[in-house]
């Protein structure tokens, strides 16, 4: 399917990253000389409901386009349509009722054709299309959360997604979840029309040795429309497998924030708690309140427990996360070697690092997550630098999004396994 497919959908993949994974791809594939066709994949279509992701997306299109020459008149902007619940009528289900009663109320409901589209304000078709890749939310199956799975808020939204890719037969959906997704579930949701191909992902797969991002990426073939042609669980193993021969970052690598950078945080920073601003002292513990300052003795103690004769501010990669309060819990790089996944709650919640006496920048996070927004990794890849986020949609974005590599790495196992029939 890299040859023939030809149109791309997401929902909530984090301000397009699915989308911007794919133009390095796509970039990749045609510029190497191995292949007699062009890769040409336009993304018509997105589901956000994060109205502060909005604006961001305009951004993310424009860099998409930049890197596969495309213009906004040969690749306009996708439309942008918020809530997917919005594809069946209001009342199509009862939110009382068990997750098995609201999946077979919804297959039953009427399937909206148009949805308000934020980027043209009014009603847009949507369209059919040769791949979606969707992050649907994991809220309900993150260990953060509540373990609710299907039974939380979230389920009908499952729901309503495999509706509309069933009605619209699209050929392949790559679904992006925490590691607790219950594959049982979307089994019963699309197990009679596609064949499902569960992948268990982690960053260190992509190079990223130095950040935990365990996810699973599910790849759902559709049972009619396309035919598999390689095993995808054996090309995505031999790929991981390359990649981290030569490839092996460490937490370290991503600290690479300049000075203004540093100090611009640390001028919001101080704004918003109340503390007078120091212009030129990049120590930051200054900023600092008083739970996490506790925070970072405690796991200066649990660091001299563990290495003893050694000093949690000697040590280059130690990143302690300062969202939780420390106890029976330690979240950090001090056993791992890994940054802790990003969660939600690192859009406030500070990676600190002792040895440089700072937490991680938007820039640093994103850098984690393998978006090319130093000008030295951008020109490794041979694409335009990102600019840097501000802090919170930064934080947003880590989060929330997919990580980048892992994104590119599956839709190239995704669209070089299987043959599109029709």
């Amino acid at each position: 399917m890299l040859a023939t497919a030809r149109f791309g959908s997401s929902s909530c993949s984090g301000v397009l990253t699915a989308e911007m994974a794919r133009a390095v791809l796509q970039k990749v594939v045609n510029e190497s000389g191995l292949v007699s066709f062009r890769m040409n994949i336009k993304s018509v279509q997105c589901w956000e409901l994060n109205q502060h992701c909005h604006h961001i997306m305009a951004d993310s299109h424009d860099w998409c386009n930049r890197v596969t020459g495309e213009t906004l008149a040969s690749h306009p902007m996708p439309h942008v349509f918020g809530d997917l619940l919005e594809q069946v009528p209001g009342g199509s289900y009862n939110p009382a009722d068990r997750f098995h009663e609201k999946a077979r109320a919804i297959s039953l409901a009427w399937l909206n054709q148009s949805q308000e589209c934020k980027v043209h304000d009014g009603f847009c078709w949507i369209q059919p299309v040769d791949l979606d890749i969707s992050g649907l939310p994991c809220t309900d199956n993150s260990r953060s959360g509540l373990k609710k799975y299907e039974e939380g808020p979230t389920g009908p939204i499952f729901a309503v997604y495999a509706k509309r890719q069933i009605a619209n037969k699209t050929p392949l959906l790559i679904i992006e979840n925490t590691r607790e997704l219950r594959l049982d579930v979307i089994t019963l949701l699309l197990g009679d029309h596609f064949f499902l191909w569960q992948l268990w992902v982690d960053a260190e797969d992509g190079g990223h040795n130095g950040v935990s991002r365990k996810r699973t990426f599910v790849i759902c073939s559709h049972r009619d429309r396309t035919s598999c042609m390689y095993d995808p669980f054996e090309l995505y193993a031999a790929i991981a497998a390359r990649v981290k021969k030569h490839i092996a970052t460490k937490p370290s690598d991503y600290v690479t924030a300049t000075d203004d950078e540093i100090l611009r945080e640390a001028s919001h920073v101080a704004l918003v708690r109340g503390v007078q601003f120091r212009p030129h002292e990049l120590d930051l513990t200054y900023l600092l309140n008083k739970r996490e300052l506790t925070c970072i003795d405690d796991f200066k103690s649990k660091y001299a427990e563990l290495y003893p004769g050694t000093s949690a501010e000697d040590d280059p990669d130690l990143v302690c996360f300062l969202g939780d309060s420390t106890g029976n819990r330690y979240t950090w790089s001090g056993a791992s070697g890994k940054i802790s996944t990003f969660r939600l709650n690192a859009k406030t919640g500070k990676y600190f690092l002792p040895h440089c006496k700072r937490w991680l920048t938007a820039g640093d996070r994103l850098r984690a997550m393998g978006f090319p927004v130093r000008q030295n990794v951008a020109e490794a890849m041979g694409v335009p630098q990102i600019p840097i986020l501000d802090a919170a949609s930064a934080g947003d974005l880590a989060g929330n999004a997919m990580h980048f590599n892992n994104a590119a790495i599956v839709q190239l196992v995704a669209m070089s396994c299987f043959r599109l029939l029709y």
